[in-house]
């Protein structure tokens, strides 16, 4: 009998038991994308580095981890990204970018991680639009939750739960379909405009068909034609 060999199968067979219990308790990749928090965020990326799981994946994740929040403690890049999309959206003329909005236009860029495609390839894609996906979602609840962004104007009570949902659908669109040409022509803007299709309709079920009107009908709310 080769001991050698014997050994070498029980310490295989002990490394994916191992592995397999590992990816179990982290219920992976669930508890990833149900974080909101980075750095707990980093520390189950870890661990699930370290268990073998998803290694060549997990790889791109953490590089989209440090590109999203490790350029600058406390700041989210890519929430930052879309905030300043809504802005671009709602004031720069769609093919007119000036010398004052060129600075911004490329840290937005750089901040939606269009790099990592050139670098990773096919397989950064799916990880990418998660991401997005991920960080959306996270946007949407603050969205909901936050006074300031339902208020009215002179702070005259709070907008209903419908007219959110419609402001959210509202930014939605106008990001996704009349941000400057410059940004609509990045390979990362057909992830991006996924990613908020199938976030909001994610958390708004009941208003899908408010967010597919409005693409079909340039923006128009239902019933406000």
């Amino acid at each position: 009998m080769d001991f050698t060999k014997l050994k070498a199968q029980q310490k295989a067979q002990e490394e994916e038991k191992k592995k397999e219990k590992e990816e179990k308790e982290l219920k992976w990749p669930d508890d990833y994308y149900a974080v909101t928090d980075a750095k707990k965020r980093r520390e189950i990326l870890l661990r699930a580095l370290d268990a073998g799981i998803e290694p060549e994946e997990n790889k791109i994740r953490l590089d989209m981890w440090e590109r999203r929040y490790g350029r600058k403690e406390g700041v989210d890049e890519l929430l930052a990204a879309w905030i300043n999309l809504i802005y671009f959206a709602n004031v720069v003329k769609k093919d007119r970018v000036s010398r004052w909005h060129r600075k911004e236009k490329d840290q937005i860029i750089q901040s939606l991680c269009v790099d990592i495609l050139e670098e990773s390839g096919e397989s950064a894609r799916e990880l990418l639009y998660l991401e997005i996906y991920h960080m959306l979602d996270f946007y949407m609840d603050i969205c909901k939750t936050d006074k300031k962004y339902s208020g009215l104007i002179l702070g005259l009570g709070s907008m209903s739960k419908e007219s959110v949902t419609h402001k959210i659908a509202t930014e939605f669109y106008r990001v996704c379909y009349q941000v400057p040409s410059v940004f609509s022509q990045l390979e990362a803007y057909d992830i991006l405009r996924k990613s908020a299709f199938d976030s909001f309709t994610a958390k708004f079920p009941n208003y899908a068909h408010t967010y597919r009107y409005m693409v079909e009908h340039e923006g128009a709310l239902p019933g406000s034609e």
